[in-house]
């Protein structure tokens, strides 16, 4: 015991505690985005971000949680459907971030997800994991490829800091994922697990970066605003003490003509 004693708490730390921290973390970040977007609904991408940070941590729950309710086959419908949900929030997310309108594809990924998922939840036992394996798991990763390639492609065009925090991001959660896909081939082993739940952490700071440079820039606006307001009414009592001035000599004209 005190030789593999160190090694076991690195290991436990790295599959159970570390998940634990990041779903609880996501979780309470989300909220407070989803507060966000109550107080301002016309931002639409803090309340997809809220709903993103849902899924993700109901997500993450599989790396740590035991004692599991409604067996293994219901739990492992939830975590495939709800990495399948974070995969079309993105879509959505993306869209509406970059003022970009496909309702087309929206309303076909949304059919198509809740076929993989109803059919899922129905089919023989023989066949589900083969589904989630060699689909499910496949079309969540193209939706998030299609994702980082929509953001990247409108990164070169723009050439914007918001969108290359996105891109950067987002290529780490596209390793992670990969290598998930590569432990569901049997390519990479499953000693340590799947990855994609640590792509959580830099999704929230290229987010929060986001934010912050919106809150600088929206400070940097008003002061630029009250500046502006300034030199206005500078200009305005300027012209206002010409005006009086000028009235004033009117009136001095008019009494020595009387």
């Amino acid at each position: 015991a005190e030789v593999v004693e160190d090694s076991y708490q690195q290991y436990h730390f790295f599959r159970a505690t570390l998940p634990q921290i990041i779903a609880l973390v996501v979780f309470v970040l989300s909220c407070a985005m989803g507060v966000l977007w109550f107080y301002r609904k016309q931002d639409i991408e803090y309340g997809l971000c809220a709903l993103g940070g849902v899924f993700w941590a109901i997500y993450t729950l599989d790396q740590f949680t035991v004692n599991i309710w409604g067996g293994y086959r219901l739990w492992d419908w939830l975590s495939i459907v709800s990495v399948g949900c974070l995969s079309l929030v993105g879509v959505f997310f993306i869209h509406r971030f970059l003022r970009q309108q496909h309702p087309r594809l929206e309303r076909v990924l949304v059919i198509s997800l809740a076929v993989v998922a109803v059919a899922l939840l129905v089919m023989p036992d023989a066949w589900f994991y083969w589904v989630w394996c060699f689909i499910a798991y496949p079309l969540m990763f193209l939706s998030l490829f299609y994702v980082l390639l929509f953001a990247a492609r409108q990164a070169w065009f723009i050439r914007s800091a918001d969108l290359y925090a996105l891109v950067a991001a987002g290529s780490v959660v596209m390793l992670l994922a990969f290598y998930d896909l590569m432990v569901i081939f049997n390519f990479e082993s499953l000693a340590y697990g799947r990855f994609l739940h640590f792509g959580a952490p830099f999704i929230l700071l290229a987010f929060g970066w986001i934010l912050l440079q919106r809150f600088v820039r929206s400070l940097q606006a008003m002061e630029s605003f009250n500046a502006q307001l300034i030199e206005l009414n500078q200009e305005l009592e300027a012209r206002v003490e010409e005006k009086t001035r000028k009235v004033a000599q009117s009136y001095e004209t008019i009494r020595i003509l009387g």
